[in-house]
């Protein structure tokens, strides 16, 4: 286990590239930024908690999923608070104002805004770890093609309700459960996880939404609506939150 002290800022690139036998990484309140490759091929990785304060992910649009690509994550928490990039009812990632030229070159702009930190990379053959994702009160966005073909992804729990990019879980085969346990709703504007009907994602997967809810009344339940319909999502309630 390695603790990062407080008062960094910044985790450089490659910082702990290929770190085997790192179980469990903690990252302080305060820290900013995180490098490319930082935790890749920290094969016995089984714990990450990414605080608030990380706005930037300083990865190359070719090369981010490898932050994390060769892990054995268990459990993530995610509290991120990024910013997203809307074009109409489509969320390509989130905006890094430091990392990349956001100017007038959309299609630039498009690209570096597929965070990628949570793919899998090559497609993976079968699932090895069953993952748990939770986004905390303070994400804001979940950028597109987050989780690409993460086959090791069971289960996401939402503390709050962020903007959902493009193919976020394109692939994600062994997705299970998502559990929606904000009473807030989402986001105005919020995508409805929209070009899902052109992409491969997991069907047959259980969205809970909280028990005091129903989904008629539940605003949350509205980016989902398109996989409840067309790709066989169910809806349970939970009063266990």
């Amino acid at each position: 286990r390695i603790e990062i002290p407080a008062g960094v800022t910044a985790l450089p690139a490659e910082a702990l590239y290929c770190c085997t036998a790192l179980v469990e990484a903690s990252l302080p309140d305060g820290l900013a930024s995180i490098g490319d490759y930082a935790f890749a091929g920290c094969t016995k990785m089984e714990h990450l908690s990414i605080a608030s304060t990380v706005v930037d992910f300083n990865v190359s649009s070719n090369n981010g999923y490898n932050f994390l690509n060769g892990t054995a994550l268990k459990d993530v928490y995610f509290d991120a608070s990024l910013t997203p990039y809307v074009d109409g009812t489509h969320v390509y990632g989130y905006k890094s104002g430091s990392t990349y030229n956001v100017g007038a070159d959309y299609k630039e702009y498009r690209n570096a805004d597929n965070l990628r930190i949570f793919q899998f990379n090559p497609q993976p053959t079968e699932q090895t770890e069953k993952l748990t994702f939770t986004f905390g009160p303070n994400t804001t966005c979940v950028p597109g093609r987050m989780f690409v073909w993460n086959y090791n992804l069971d289960t996401i729990i939402c503390l709050s309700q962020p903007y959902f990019g493009n193919y976020c879980i394109q692939g994600c085969d062994y997705l299970k459960r998502v559990e929606l346990r904000s009473q807030e709703a989402p986001v105005a504007g919020s995508t409805k996880l929209s070009s899902v009907s052109t992409a491969p994602v997991p069907t047959n997967v259980t969205l809970v939404i909280p028990g005091n809810k129903d989904e008629s009344d539940y605003d949350g339940i509205e980016p989902w609506k398109t996989l409840i319909e067309n790709y066989g999502w169910t809806i349970e309630t939970s009063t266990e939150w």
